[in-house]
């Protein structure tokens, strides 16, 4: 009997582990952006109020035969020339790394329908310390240029997403050798996983205390 209870002891120990709330953390990841289509999908989806950082490294041109090579800040020689008026925006450099939050529900052609300066592009370049989602959609970066034909290079950004999620509710230690049959046991109380492991202590004859 006293191996029977030991061993659904452990049993319920190791569900109270295995259910406790598990604390998310900022999650890291590359992706590789092309100058020519300008416009890559990150896959990174977004909820209004999420913020995420960026930093990028890489070579790039918006011109393959003539322009010299530049990073992910652009080419600043060049917004005092015409072609800068067919820049996606004015916020950030000919050629420089650029975002946009396309909303929930719209295709992949989104930036290419926005009329060119819109607000929703924002500036990313080189490193953005922190940025927050205005409304919820997937985080697409580009290159600031709509006449990408003779675009060439690509940058590779680091994305950090945002961490989610409250902190980790505490779980009690339980001295396993000194429980028997009917003694209380010590778990992380509250929500769902609270209630059903009160519910099955319960069914199972065990009581529980927080």
């Amino acid at each position: 009997m006293k191996g029977f209870q030991r061993l659904l002891t452990i049993g319920v120990i190791s569900c109270l582990v295995s259910l406790r709330s598990t604390p998310a953390f900022a999650s890291t990841f590359e992706k590789t952006i092309s100058a020519s289509p300008p416009w890559t999908d990150t896959d990174l989806s977004l909820d209004s109020g999420d913020t995420f950082s960026i930093t990028a490294s890489g070579l790039w041109r918006h011109d393959h035969c003539c322009g010299s090579l530049y990073g992910p800040d652009g080419s600043p020689s060049e917004n005092d020339l015409p072609g800068f008026n067919l820049s996606f925006t004015h916020a950030a450099n000919k050629g420089s790394l650029i975002g946009l939050i396309v909303p929930t529900g719209q295709s992949a052609d989104y930036p290419y329908a926005l009329p060119l300066n819109d607000t929703k592009f924002f500036n990313v370049g080189s490193n953005l310390p922190s940025f927050e989602a205005d409304y919820p959609g997937k985080l697409f970066l580009g290159f600031n240029d709509t006449i990408f034909n003779d675009n060439q290079g690509f940058v590779t950004a680091t994305i950090t997403s945002p961490a989610v999620g409250g902190p980790e509710p505490p779980l009690h230690s339980v001295e396993i050798g000194s429980l028997s049959l009917g003694d209380a046991i010590p778990f992380a109380s509250g929500g769902p996983v609270g209630a059903f492991i009160a519910s099955e202590l319960n069914d199972s004859g065990l009581s529980s205390s927080s």
